[in-house]
């Protein structure tokens, strides 16, 4: 209802929608399988994640694609684990660089700014899922703990892209000597 934690299931069949009637083989297996959403869980029987998890028989049909491009866009909005593949948007937010593009000079102030910028998001976000947490209710505070740990997650990768900035700075400075 806040529009915070989204829990579903993606998958392949006919569907015929008129108004507000929708039917068909395709809804009825998304019905039936999204209160089963197991992706990422944290105990062997959780079911009910907060993800929306993708049919295999669609990650089947992506691999099969002859679109390279299709394959590539995919992977980036989803996370395989365990057997099961689900949206992912986590993984996106990181900072990426490039030591030195062509023509241009290697700027760690600028990248470590950038990644700093990343840094700040993620901890908004993570704070901004906390404000939404009712503490008394258990089921709740499990849906969160998925959230908070994809957040960390990321939050890690800027820890180790502000160290590889660093030994990059480090390196350069030594050759100079």
């Amino acid at each position: 209802m806040k529009g915070i934690m989204c829990r579903g299931y993606i998958t392949k069949g006919s569907i015929y929608h008129h108004n507000n009637q929708v039917i068909g083989t395709g809804y009825q297996k998304a019905y039936s399988n999204e209160s089963g959403v197991s992706a990422f869980k944290h105990e062997a029987d959780e079911r009910g994640t907060p993800f929306v998890e993708i049919d295999p028989i669609v990650c089947r049909y992506v691999d099969s694609s002859a679109d390279k491009c299709v394959q590539e866009m995919f992977s980036r909005m989803v996370k395989s684990e365990d057997g099961t593949t689900a949206l992912f948007p986590f993984q996106r937010l990181s900072h990426s660089f490039a030591v030195a593009e062509f023509g241009q000079k290697f700027e760690p102030r600028k990248q470590k700014e950038s990644n700093d910028n990343v840094r700040q998001l993620l901890i908004s976000l993570k704070e901004r899922v906390l404000t939404y947490l009712e503490p008394s209710n258990i089921k709740a505070m499990n849906k969160v703990r998925h959230y908070i740990k994809a957040l960390d997650e990321q939050l890690a990768v800027c820890d180790k892209t502000d160290e590889m900035i660093e030994k990059l700075c480090s390196q350069s400075s030594s050759r100079r000597i």
